[in-house]
């Protein structure tokens, strides 16, 4: 019955989601004006037009942010790459756990290459529903505290290359696409910059297919490192380095709002305050519209992880932990944003179940 009321939930923000960034965006003309960039000849990035038209739709989207042009657009952009990097972390650890191998929710690539292309809000209430439904975390967790520690067990291979991944494959492109034009880069190799950005999950599983592959060939990592304080120690390695990306994205954005406005909190309230769902109003600017879609992005990819959240406490000790780890959600928002804040309560409930695991086994 759990499973039915949480997955109603996330049905209710794949709702908000499709209302409040398809529809809207449609309704103030965002859609319409990066459409009309189709109709003249698309930036030739490929030698396939098809492929070429996408890129050049993407890269009209995201040109706006790299720019610095609308302070309000690029602080939430930078606040928001932090958080959904920390979201994003969360996926990528699902995807290498024990009792996620092989399964749909396995391949973090294809749920963030559908963010990609239909935001991040719309996909992760999908990938949550996926999660709800197929992964066999909950059964494991109801049937011993031992088999709950070995299903949410990360792959000690893929847990050791993982960061090395997401830094080449994300971050790098990432920062090149921030790189100040034209003192650095031109105005052509920064639309080449963002092509290159946009499929960041692919170059990320790329890279880590390969490092685990030597990794596996060469013996670099022992494979039968299984106690508790060594599974300990691996999400102390993923969510440590998946922590600091985002303070240092939060601190940054909102450290510059504090330190370089005259009304922080008129940019503040541009920052973060959305345009209602329903609005029918045009949008003011191009950047105007770009920055609502993502505020709501943000805000619907937000909220269908903190259900999944607290669908993983209900499971894992019913009412009463629901209630603890909303707490302990919106205390920690202040302090690393709602995404940092999901990251932290996971990584607390993986070690809390590996520690009781090893606790057990000792007074066993």
């Amino acid at each position: 019955m759990a499973r039915v009321v949480f997955s109603v939930a996330l049905l209710l923000v794949l709702y908000l989601a499709k209302t409040a960034i398809n529809d809207l965006a449609t309704a103030n003309g965002l859609f319409e004006v990066i459409q009309n960039t189709l109709q003249d000849e698309p930036v030739k990035f490929t030698s396939v037009k098809a492929l070429d038209g996408f890129l050049t739709t993407l890269v009209c989207f995201f040109l706006p942010i790299v720019t610095g042009a609308h302070p309000p657009l690029t602080l939430f952009s930078v606040f928001m790459l932090g958080q959904v990097l920390g979201i994003y972390s969360l996926l990528l650890n699902e995807g290498i756990r024990a009792a996620n191998r092989s399964k749909l929710i396995s391949y973090p690539s294809l749920w963030g290459m559908m963010g990609q292309i239909i935001t991040i809000g719309v996909t992760l209430p999908m990938y949550y529903l996926t999660w709800l439904w197929t992964s066999t975390i909950p059964e494991a967790a109801a049937t011993s505290a031992e088999a709950f520690a070995d299903a949410i067990a990360l792959d000690p291979v893929h847990s050791k290359v993982l960061n090395i991944a997401v830094t080449l494959g994300g971050a790098l492109p990432s920062a090149a696409t921030a790189l100040p034009s034209p003192s650095m880069i031109s105005q052509e190799w920064r639309e080449i910059a963002l092509a290159v950005w946009q499929p960041f999950p692919i170059w990320i599983a790329v890279v880590q297919g390969f490092l685990a592959t030597v990794s596996k060939t060469f013996n670099l990592v022992p494979n039968t490192t299984q106690t508790p304080a060594a599974r300990i120690e691996r999400f102390r390695g993923v969510y440590t380095f998946a922590l600091s990306a985002v303070v240092l994205t939060y601190v940054g954005a909102l450290g510059w709002v504090y330190r370089f406005s005259d009304t922080p909190l008129d940019l503040l309230k541009a920052m973060f305050r959305p345009t209602w769902p329903l609005d029918k109003t045009p949008m003011v600017s191009m950047e105007a519209g770009v920055l609502t879609l993502l505020q709501w992005d943000m805000y619907c990819s937000t909220l269908s992880t903190w259900i999944w959240i607290t669908y993983n406490a209900y499971f894992r000790a019913g009412v009463v932990q629901v209630i603890v780890d909303l707490v302990k959600l919106v205390g920690l928002t202040p302090l690393v944003g709602p995404g940092g804040a999901a990251l932290v309560v996971v990584w607390g409930r993986d070690v809390a179940v590996v520690g009781a695991a090893g606790q057990k086994k000792k007074t066993g």
